[in-house]
């Protein structure tokens, strides 16, 4: 019988530092948190205490592993009930004031959006073109906004890990022709973390980009420093991290459906995969994309159905159709608004971005207008809790049983 492996490193700190954020936004104990570090001083006290008065029992203490991490814990817990205040008192400070990235977020995209008015097609394809691009959702109307929703492909409109894989990919492609030796590594390390960073700000730094532009991150760092990183582990440093410098984000929308939606694959996509055996490659990628939506779909339903009432039927079509054409459509409006002068091919690269939009629009539309095409569904804040404390006791459970 094999041992189940052990916890990721980051998740503890995780949640505690979640446990902290709550503990500050529902009892404000401020200045009663101090208590807090009785403990760790207590420790601190004791174990040097005890070295002077009796070597051995001081040496006992200080090596004892469970005593130091209640000690950590304490103090971790002190630092997100403080942060999460300090974060609220600077936003009710800066209320109504747009920060100078903000402003020079919202100026770049603008300037990137205009050579897309170029293009001969609807305001709603055009508004789609720059939501999938750069985020940038302002010219997007209400029916549009509604029609992904139905159709389950309000994701796609969210800038996040495959954009930043993306542009990870175009970089290292363009950086090739360095050396794999330790100054080649650096160098391309140091031009992917400048691009990867410079666009997660122009996207706004909104919390599905955060969270690529840190899990990459993470594993850049790793691959530079000959390390290997597991998936979910980094998930949790860069939540950890995140929160860290932005803790009200944990109340945001796209906070949970990002981090919830790629937990869902980690743990999920794999099992539904190997459901069925599909040895043919060209059967094997859309059942892999299938097998991705489903695993994404069943992390954050609960949270649809609390949020929107509703959930779609319809999903899997849509993500199947609409992720296989945006493997084409954001790099080519990647190119299309880097290079707005001339460049080879900018008449062909534009004619299919006014097709693949338009028929991305046209598709989402029918979809969404389709009989039963949504559920309407609803769920309470503690029925949406205990779903989710039912569906991870049962990949623990699972994942147990596997293991034996």
């Amino acid at each position: 019988m094999t041992q189940p492996s052990s916890l990721p490193p980051f998740l503890r700190p995780l949640l505690i530092w979640i446990a902290g954020i709550l503990i500050h936004t529902n009892f404000r104990p401020g200045a009663c948190s101090f208590i807090l570090l009785l403990p760790p001083l207590a420790l601190l006290i004791g174990s040097a205490w005890l070295s002077e008065s009796c070597g051995g029992a001081g040496r006992a203490c200080r090596s004892s592993g469970r005593l130091w991490g209640i000690a950590f814990g304490c103090m971790l817990l002190f630092a997100a009930i403080q942060t999460a205040a300090l974060h609220e008192a600077r936003l009710s400070a800066a209320e109504g004031t747009p920060t100078w990235s903000r402003r020079w977020a919202e100026q770049t995209r603008a300037k990137l959006a205009e050579p897309v008015s170029s293009l001969n097609m609807s305001d709603d394809a055009k508004a789609f073109l720059i939501a999938i691009t750069i985020g940038s959702r302002e010219g997007m109307s209400s029916n549009l906004r509604r029609s992904f929703s139905a159709a389950g492909a309000a994701h796609i409109l969210v800038v996040s890990g495959f954009h930043v894989g993306v542009l990870c990919s175009c970089v290292s492609l363009l950086l090739s022709f360095l050396s794999n030796r330790l100054t080649g590594r650096i160098i391309r390390f140091l031009l992917t973390m400048t691009a990867v960073w410079t666009f997660a700000l122009v996207t706004g730094l909104a919390p599905p980009t955060m969270r690529a532009a840190l899990t990459i991150s993470l594993s850049l760092c790793a691959k530079l420093a000959g390390r290997s990183s597991k998936g979910f582990n980094n998930l949790c440093a860069a939540a950890f991290i995140a929160l860290v410098c932005f803790p009200y984000d944990l109340f945001s929308l796209g906070f949970q459906l990002s981090y919830i939606a790629v937990a869902g694959i980690i743990f999920l996509q794999p099992r539904i995969f190997s459901l069925i055996e599909v040895q043919n490659p060209i059967l094997r990628i859309p059942w892999e994309s299938i097998s991705l939506s489903l695993a994404a779909q069943a992390g954050v339903s609960f949270l649809c159905i609390y949020y929107f009432g509703q959930l779609s039927t319809v999903f899997i079509l849509t993500n199947l159709y609409v992720g296989l054409l945006a493997l084409v459509l954001i790099p080519a409006a990647m190119l299309w608004m880097l290079l707005p002068g001339r460049f080879a091919l900018q008449q062909a690269v534009g004619r299919g971005l006014e097709i693949l939009s338009e028929n991305i629009v046209w598709t989402i539309d029918r979809l969404a207008r389709a009989p039963g095409a949504t559920l309407n569904l609803s769920l309470s804040k503690g029925l949406t809790l205990f779903c989710y404390a039912s569906l991870l006791l049962s990949l623990y459970f699972f994942s147990a049983k596997t293991k034996l």
